[in-house]
């Protein structure tokens, strides 16, 4: 009869029991991992959807603005100045407006980068005064009337 080792046997209890539970983990983590890489999906998903609806709505009042100006352009007649500024307002407009409907928002994304690429500068530039742009309607859109010192007016700050 052979001798076994008591010391032998525990420790291949302990790295059986180890293996277990270092395989439990791996499959816990697993699980895991797929049930936020589903949620993540999800999200980004949604995301995009009101993106690509946004997008649509902006290319639709993009495309109003543009008639409004071809229209204002038409009040000038044909020889004027400033019914050439407004017809070629207006063509830029309608150019953005078929750029926002016929691309997606990743295309769109994609078209920006290059842009940006290719002329820094101006990409710079028009960063600067979107920023302006949304800075002056956030300060017009938070400001409250406060009455004015001399009582009679309400003045904006």
């Amino acid at each position: 009869m052979e001798e076994r080792d008591p010391g032998a046997s525990a420790a291949d209890t302990i790295r059986r029991g180890l293996d277990e539970a270092v395989e439990t983990t791996r499959q816990a983590a697993g699980e895991i991992g797929t049930a936020l890489g589903d949620d993540l999906k999800q999200t980004r998903d949604r995301v995009m959807d009101e993106a690509e609806s946004a997008k649509q709505g902006l290319a639709g009042q993009v495309s109003e603005t543009a008639a409004a100006l071809d229209a204002a352009a038409g009040q000038f007649g044909e020889q004027s100045v400033q019914g050439d500024l407004f017809r070629g307002a207006a063509r830029g407009l309608n150019s953005l407006s078929q750029a926002l409907e016929g691309n997606s928002m990743s295309g769109l994304a994609s078209n920006l980068t290059d842009f940006g690429r290719r002329n820094p500068a101006v990409f710079l530039g028009g960063a600067a005064l979107a920023g302006f742009a949304l800075a002056r309607f956030a300060q017009a859109s938070a400001a409250d009337p406060t009455p004015d010192p001399a009582g009679d007016r309400e003045t904006v700050r």
